[in-house]
C-alpha cells in the first residue's frame, strides 16, 4: 500500500509536506465549523479572498464523515505567480498546523460548473490549473515522494508551484459512479466560499449533495 494511502497509526512518526510547509501533527477528519474557523482566518488575516474567489469542491459537499480533505479552488487574474505560491503555502500552513486539516487548494482558469446528468453525458476536464507541485507523506521509516515537475505535462512556475492541466487527468470512476447514483437530477460540482461564510450550516447542507435534505 502506497504510504499516501496508508492510515496514520498514533505509535509511529508522522510527517507531511506540501511545498516548503511541513506538519508533523496528523489531520483530522473535516468538519462544518473546523472548515469556517479556518476558512475566516485566511478572509481575516491574508488578501487571498481579496484576490480571488473561493470555491469548496470534492467530499465536503457530500459527507464530511466519508472524506479526509478539504479541496478548495482560487479563481481570479494571478498577477504573480510568486504572490499566487505564497498564498498557496500560507494556506496549507494555517490548515496543517492550526487547524489540522487536509487541504488541496489549486488556482484553475475557470470555474468548474453543476453537472446535470443524463445517459449520454460525457465527463470531460479541461481546466488548466496551478497548484504546489510536491508532496511528501511519512509515515514511521516508509515515505513516498510526488513531485509534479518531474512529471510531463507540468511546467514549474516558481520554487513549487506547477502549472498544468487536468484533461491529462480521467475523473474517478468512484466520481462518476457518485453523479450516476445521486438522486438529485443536479449535482453540485462547486459552493462559493463567500456564500459559506454568510451562511449558517443548515444552509450549507441543504444546498450541496446530501440525499437527506432532498
Amino acid at each position: 500500500m502506497s504510504v499516501f494511502k496508508k492510515t496514520y497509526d498514533s505509535s509511529e512518526y508522522f510527517l507531511y509536506q506540501r511545498g516548503k510547509i511541513i506538519t508533523e501533527i496528523p489531520w483530522k477528519r473535516p468538519t462544518y465549523s473546523k472548515v469556517k474557523e479556518f476558512l475566516l482566518e485566511i478572509q481575516n488575516t491574508s488578501d487571498i479572498m481579496k484576490d480571488y474567489d473561493l470555491y469548496l469542491l470534492g467530499g465536503v459537499l457530500w459527507d464530511f464523515n466519508t472524506t479526509w480533505d478539504v479541496d478548495i479552488n482560487l479563481i481570479g487574474n494571478p498577477t504573480s505567480y510568486l504572490v499566487l505560491e505564497d498564498h498557496m503555502h500560507y494556506m496549507y500552513d494555517v490548515a496543517f498546523n492550526k487547524y489540522n486539516l487536509l487541504i488541496d487548494v489549486n488556482w484553475v482558469n475557470t470555474k468548474r460548473e453543476d453537472i446535470i446528468y443524463t445517459p449520454n453525458y460525457i465527463f470531460s476536464n479541461d481546466n488548466e490549473f496551478l497548484s504546489i507541485g510536491y508532496i511528501k507523506k511519512q509515515i514511521g521509516n516508509e515515505f513516498k515522494e510526488l513531485n509534479l515537475n518531474d512529471m510531463p505535462n507540468y511546467t514549474l512556475c516558481g520554487d513549487y508551484l506547477v502549472k498544468g492541466n487536468w484533461k491529462y487527468t480521467p475523473f474517478r470512476e468512484s466520481f462518476i459512479e457518485k453523479i450516476k447514483n445521486n438522486p438529485n437530477p443536479i449535482t453540485k460540482i462547486t459552493f462559493p466560499v463567500k456564500e459559506f461564510l454568510e451562511n449558517d450550516e443548515e444552509y450549507f447542507l441543504k444546498n450541496t449533495n446530501r440525499p437527506q435534505y432532498l
